[in-house]
């Protein structure tokens, strides 16, 4: 009979884990564990140090939990029960893993999946894949972690295990998180919860609301975010599962300073989460505190403490490998020192970020790419053949040696005395082609300059002047700081229209010239058909209207119609051949689901850019606003006196939301703004153009000079022989502009091959113009003659008796 107690206590242990009642759970295994090694039970033994030690390592104590499971394994490898080894390699495995010991990890699980794979136990090899996918995606490889995720939630629907398809569909739902894909992400935790809420397991009740917090948090839906933690908090206490303590308490924190009304109890959150982090030794868990510890302090200018915080986090990941703690330490550590005014190392750090966080494909790219963006004042790029810094870089190399060919006919071959040179200098042949030479790659470097300048500036003036597609003129754009006070912002819209000015305002998630965010979106209602990934715009009724975008087909959403607020879609002709649809006709009407929301298209855009030229055109689906996505109000007004029209609207937002700073910018000029760095780069390159131009006149004038001193004696016998000066100027630039002749010959196919070369990194571009070439060889060649005709008169008009009296 107590042999049945033991095994009546091993089988309900899973009921009560699922519950949280890790006491009760404690005080039974334990009994049971005596009775086991009374009569000498050893699967009984080895089980319930297994239990013992998942209780352990639920309350954070990882050292006992560690022993306790190698004790039980050791047993179990004794009498050869490779069920219980492989169960207890999944626990030990998945302990390295929070310890950051990967190595460790992944070695005993892998040996688990080999032993599973051996008997064939779907349920151990789903949970194996489960391990080795979040050891795959706490490392950063989110490819990886995806396989073996499918792979296992394969095998855990195949054995209807819903405890593990939900945690595996928990995973997936993280992964997708943290690549800044909150769609697919929710999807996988909708799909995850009614499963573990039908298990009544609330843990993974818990950790669902903390991933559905999260999200709320990231829409900025701060109180509903706030509702998911305290629920999820309630039941993890009711457990006392420390881990999942540690982790609500920080994104508690978190979102109630983002709230920015109690500060305090913010701070209290915080500090306790990482208390409890520290105290169970889960350096995961003390890295997520950290970081939101320091998030906390760097907001309210406390820098001390955020640089303290984010430099432990750096620290701590490094040590542990978490990359994605490392990227996401680095750009706090930026923000920090940028605020301390050392801007060199702020670049150098948020740009180690963004390398980081670009290979793990992590969604804070964009956030991180943007606040770079805003601190270079330029669209970051790190494509070279655009970056000004390394062709300023090789143009500077090209110039120095340019200059340095330069100064030796300009200084030293015209330092000879002219009567020493006469009678006993003879130039050798060699000594000629290399200052003809040296003349000749001069020119051509100008000549591919003034080809490039030319090129560049077609290429900009093209970008600048093409058709959008919409109209960005007289429009004025407000920022929306807080979704929370999203009323006050509809009390403002309709204060500023009744401002005469103002024709028309529309509230939107972006305004053209602002990154739209990242989506999916699913042909038909099907549950099983296959995402798109699209961008989106959520928008109200007037958007369309206000920047005169063109509806190709159908109409965009009215007020005329309730329903398109929330079944209604309007996609533009990129989003039409996305979807695989034969024409924008054949797309109205069709279902499409977007996140949770079911609709049908109503109107199709034609394509416009909704970026700068630089940028493809990219399909999208508009979406009405809910007012979750809305960050910026814009006013469409109709009178050129921008300076009253702004005092109106300054005056009537300071009405509207007293105490708020006013803040505005010019839709033309910001969006003119996306082209700085290629305006920079052209400014760069007239200067070098300039001085290219220079150092070679300079370098002409020495040789020129040189060569008439060398021929003063020839020069003066042909005027004796009645030669004009006209003769004499033609004689001497004859040959020199053969030399600026070559030089356009040489440069135009280097010139054409680059100038082509940076112009493929634009999707919309000109075309290299072969006019431009011939232009800058009369450019070279007109300078040149200009150079040379001013010593070669001054030789031509020289007396010659001078040149022959001492002959």
């Amino acid at each position: 009979m107590e042999q049945v107690y033991v095994q009546g206590v091993l089988a309900f242990f899973r009921f009560l884990q699922s519950r949280g009642m890790y006491t009760l759970a404690e005080t039974h295994l334990q009994e049971a564990h005596q009775i086991s090694k009374r009569l000498n039970y050893t699967v009984g033994i080895a089980k319930t140090f297994q239990y013992l030690g998942q209780i352990k390592d639920k309350r954070g104590d990882y050292q006992s939990a560690e022993a306790l499971y190698l004790d039980g394994l050791n047993l179990a490898r004794q009498i050869n029960d490779t069920e219980v080894v492989v169960s207890i390699l999944i626990n030990i495995g998945g302990l390295a893993g929070k310890q950051g010991n990967w190595v460790d990890a992944e070695t005993h699980l892998q040996e688990g999946l080999s032993l599973a794979t051996q008997i064939q136990n779907r349920g151990n090899m789903s949970a194996l894949l489960a391990n080795l996918g979040g050891v795959a995606a706490n490392r950063g490889d989110y490819d990886q972690a995806e396989k073996f995720f499918l792979q296992g939630l394969e095998l855990s629907r195949q054995s209807e295990d819903k405890e593990r398809t939900s945690i595996l569909l928990t995973n997936m739902g993280e992964v997708a998180q943290r690549r800044g894909n909150l769609v697919k992400a929710e999807y996988f935790y909708q799909q995850a919860l009614p499963l573990v809420q039908e298990l009544g397991h609330l843990s993974l009740v818990s950790v669902l609301l903390q991933k559905l917090g999260n999200i709320a948090e990231t829409h900025k839906q701060y109180s509903q975010a706030k509702s998911f933690y305290q629920e999820g908090l309630q039941l993890v206490i009711e457990s006392s599962n420390n881990e999942r303590i540690s982790f609500l308490l920080a994104a508690l924190g978190s979102v109630i300073a983002k709230e920015g009304h109690q500060d305090e109890q913010a701070r209290a959150y915080l500090q306790q989460g990482l208390r409890i982090a520290r105290q169970i030794g889960s350096q995961w868990h003390v890295c997520i505190a950290l970081n939101e510890w320091g998030e906390f302090c760097l907001n309210r200018q406390r820098l001390e403490e955020a640089q303290n915080a984010f430099q432990e986090t750096l620290d701590l990941a490094q040590k542990l490998g978490f990359q994605e703690f490392v990227a996401l330490a680095l750009y706090g550590l930026a923000r920090v020192v940028w605020a301390n005014g050392n801007r060199g190392a702020a670049h150098q750090q948020a740009r180690e970020s963004l390398k980081i966080f670009t290979a793990l494909g992590h969604g804070k790219l964009l956030e991180v790419k943007e606040w770079l963006n805003q601190l270079t004042e330029k669209q970051l790029t790190l494509n070279v053949a655009r970056n000004p810094l390394v062709i300023v870089a090789v143009l500077f190399i090209v110039m120095l040696t340019g200059f340095g060919a330069g100064l030796y006919p300009a200084v030293f071959l015209s330092s000879f005395a002219p009567l020493s040179v006469l009678k006993s200098f003879r130039s050798s042949s060699k000594g000629a082609f290399l200052r003809k030479s040296l003349v000749t790659f001069q020119f051509a470097i100008s000549i591919g300059l003034i080809a490039g300048i030319v090129l560049v500036h077609n290429q900009i003036q093209f970008m600048r002047e093409a058709e959008l597609g919409f109209s960005k003129d007289q429009v004025v754009v407000i920022p929306i700081r807080e979704t929370s006070s999203l009323p006050l912002f509809r009390t403002l819209q309709q204060e500023l229209e009744k401002i005469p000015d103002v024709v028309k305002t529309s509230i939107a998630s972006k305004v053209p010239g602002k990154e739209m965010g990242n989506n999916v979106v699913r042909l038909g209602w099907d549950d099983q058909a296959a995402w798109s990934d699209m961008r989106f715009l959520s928008v109200d009724y007037d958007y369309q209207k206000l920047y005169d975008l063109e509806l190709i087909e159908g109409r965009w959403f009215d007020r005329q119609f309730p329903a398109d607020e929330e079944e209604s879609f309007v996609i533009n002709e990129s989003a039409v051949a996305r979807l695989g649809f034969a024409s924008p006709a054949a797309a109205m009407g069709q279902p499409l689901q977007w996140q949770r929301k079911k609709g049908r298209v109503i109107g199709v855009l034609k394509d416009f850019h909704f970026m700068s030229l630089q940028n493809t055109i990219e399909p999208f689906i508009a979406v009405m606003s809910n007012g979750h996505n809305a960050e910026n109000i814009s006013i469409k007004v109709s009178t050129p006196n921008y300076h009253t029209m702004i005092d109106r609207i300054k005056a009537v937002y300071e009405t509207v939301l007293p105490g708020r700073i006013f803040e505005y910018q010019f839709l033309d000029e910001d969006f003119d703004q996306l082209y700085r760095a290629e305006d920079r780069f052209n400014s760069i390159l007239l200067v070098f153009t300039g001085l290219a131009i220079f150092v070679a006149c300079l370098g002409l004038l020495g040789l020129i000079s040189y060569t008439a001193q060398q021929r003063t004696k020839e020069i003066g016998i042909r005027k004796v022989m009645g030669a004009t000066v006209a003769n004499i100027v033609f004689l001497i630039c004859r040959d020199f502009m053969k030399l600026v002749v070559l030089a356009m010959i040489v440069a135009t196919p280097l010139a054409y091959y680059l100038i082509n070369l940076w112009l493929q990194d634009f999707p919309y571009r000109t075309g290299v113009a072969l006019w431009v070439f011939p232009f800058a060889g009369l450019v070279a060649v007109a300078l040149a003659f200009f150079t040379i005709s001013f010593q070669a008169v001054k030789a031509a008009v020289a007396n010659p008796v001078q040149s022959l009296k001492y002959e």
